[in-house]
C-alpha cells in the first residue's frame, strides 16, 4: 500500500476516534491538496460551507494558516473562522513533516449566538438573498460549548494523533519550547530596543552567567539566557554564523561551570560536543538559541546532581583552580566559585589531602608554567604573569622550590642534546 494511503487512512481513524468518543465533528486539510476528509459529526453549517467553492476557500486558508501556527508552536491554534465561530487546529506531522491540519469547528461561547446572523449577512452581503438564506437556515446546527469543554474536546484530538504514530510527542513538545523561547526573547529584544542601550557588553554578560550559575537559581539563569540572546541577537544583527561564535563561548561558559560542580572532565566536555555538533547542525537562529537553552536546562538537570553534596567540594575545588589559576585566589573566592564553606574546604582539602589550598595551586600554576616554558618562546615575566604570580621572583622561587632549578635553567635543560643531559 502506497504511504500516502497510509497516511490517509490514519487521519480517517483519527477522525472515527473524535466521532465515537467526543462526538465532535472534525475535518482534515492537506496544505498540498484541495481534498479534505471528514467524519460524520460535522455540523450542518460547516458542511454546507465546505461544500461551496467560496466559503470552501475559506475554511481551508483559515485551517491552513492556523496549521502553520500549531506547527511552529507546538500546540493546537486557536482561531475565528470567516463566520466569527471558533475552530481549533492541530497539526498533523508525521516523521515531524507537517501535512495538514485537523480543525474543529463550529463553536461558539454562551452569549454570542444572537450574534451570528448579523456577521453572516454583512460578510456574505454579495451573495443573492436565496442563497445567504441556505446559510443561514444552518445556523441551527452550531454547537454552544464552553472553554472548559472545548479543552477537553481538543486535548483527547491532540491525545488521538499522539496514539495513532501520525505526531510525536517529542517533537511537539521540543517546537513548543522553542516557540515559548522565542516568545521570550522576542519580548526581551523588544525591551531592548526601546531602552535604546549601547552596544551590549557580551563579555560581561559571560560574567554575570557564570556568577547567577553558581547561585543555583533556574528561573533567574532561565530569564537572563532570554535576555542574553537578545542582546547577542541584537550584536550580531540576526547574523546566524555570528550567532553560532557567540553561542560557542556560552557553551564553554556553561562547561566550566559544569566542571566546577562536580561533573567529571570527559563528561562535561563530550556534553559540550554534543551541543557544539548540534548548534553547527541549526539551520536558524530559532534552532541555535534552542540548543544553548537545552544545555543549560541539562546543566541544571543533572549538573546540579553531581555537585550537591560535601563528598565532591575536593574536586569542585581542583577544577576551579584548573579554571582560575591565573587569577588572584583566596579561599573566600573559591568559596564562591565551588559554592562550598570556607571551612569544608580548609578541613576537606587538608584531612583528606594533607595539603593547603595554596600548596595546590601552586602545583598547578608550576605544571602550567612547564608547559609554556616546553611549547612556547614567551619571556619568563610574561609566563610568570599568565600563570598568577605577582613577579618573575615570585615565580622563580616558587619554581625552584618544586622543581629544584630555575625557570631558565628548566628551559634550558629541555634544549640540551640528549647525550649531554645524560653526562
Amino acid at each position: 500500500m502506497h504511504e500516502n494511503d497510509n497516511f490517509r487512512q490514519d487521519v480517517q481513524a483519527i477522525l472515527k476516534n473524535i466521532e465515537s468518543y467526543s462526538g465532535q465533528g472534525a475535518v482534515y486539510h492537506a496544505l498540498n491538496d484541495q481534498k479534505f476528509q471528514a467524519n460524520s459529526k460535522v455540523c450542518d453549517f460547516c458542511s454546507y460551507c465546505l461544500d461551496q467553492p467560496t466559503t470552501a476557500s475559506l475554511c481551508r486558508y483559515t485551517t491552513c494558516t492556523a496549521t502553520m501556527h500549531s506547527v511552529s508552536s507546538g500546540e493546537p491554534h486557536y482561531q475565528r473562522c470567516w463566520a466569527g465561530l471558533i475552530c481549533v487546529t492541530i497539526a498533523l506531522a508525521p516523521r515531524n513533516v507537517c501535512q495538514g491540519g485537523l480543525s474543529l469547528g463550529g463553536f461558539y461561547f454562551e452569549g454570542e449566538g444572537q450574534d451570528l446572523e448579523g456577521i453572516l449577512k454583512q460578510r456574505l452581503s454579495y451573495l443573492r438573498k436565496s442563497v445567504l438564506d441556505n446559510y443561514v437556515s444552518r445556523l441551527q446546527s452550531l454547537h454552544e460549548t464552553s472553554p472548559s469543554v472545548l479543552r477537553g474536546i481538543v486535548n483527547f484530538s491532540i491525545e488521538a494523533t499522539f496514539s495513532s504514530g501520525i505526531n510525536s510527542h517529542s517533537f511537539f513538545s521540543r517546537q513548543n519550547q522553542k516557540y515559548i523561547q522565542q516568545r521570550q526573547i522576542a519580548e526581551a529584544f523588544a525591551d531592548l530596543r526601546i531602552q535604546r542601550e549601547p552596544p551590549p557588553d557580551i563579555t560581561g554578560n559571560l560574567h554575570q552567567l557564570a556568577v547567577l550559575l553558581d547561585q543555583n537559581d533556574k528561573e533567574v539563569v532561565m530569564n537572563f539566557i532570554s535576555t542574553y540572546m537578545a542582546r547577542i541577537l541584537l550584536a550580531c544583527n540576526w547574523n546566524l554564523v555570528k550567532l553560532k561564535a557567540h553561542l560557542r563561548v556560552l557553551l564553554s561558559v556553561i562547561t566550566s561551570q559544569d566542571i566546577l560542580r562536580g561533573t567529571e572532565w570527559a563528561a562535561a566536555i563530550s556534553r559540550e560536543l554534543r551541543y557544539m555538533t548540534r548548534l553547527e547542525k541549526a539551520g536558524t537562529t530559532e534552532d541555535c538559541c534552542y540548543e544553548a537553552a537545552e544545555m543549560v536546562m541539562e546543566y541544571f538537570s543533572k549538573s546540579n546532581k553531581a555537585g550537591s553534596g560535601t563528598g565532591n567540594v575536593i574536586d569542585r575545588a581542583i577544577n576551579w583552580l584548573h579554571l582560575h589559576y591565573h587569577e588572584k585566589i583566596d579561599l573566600e573566592t573559591i568559596s564562591r566559585g565551588i559554592g562550598a564553606s570556607v571551612s569544608s574546604i580548609v578541613h576537606q582539602i587538608n584531612h583528606k589531602l594533607g595539603k593547603t589550598y595554596k600548596q595546590i595551586l601552586d602545583e598547578i600554576r608550576i605544571a602550567e608554567a612547564k608547559k609554556l616554558l616546553a611549547t612556547t618562546s614567551l619571556e619568563i615575566t610574561d609566563i610568570a604573569i599568565r600563570c598568577g604570580f605577582y613577579d618573575q621572583s615570585h615565580f622563580t622561587k616558587a619554581f625552584k622550590k618544586a622543581a629544584n632549578m630555575t625557570p631558565g635553567q628548566f628551559r634550558h635543560f629541555l634544549t640540551l642534546p640528549k647525550d649531554e643531559i645524560l653526562k
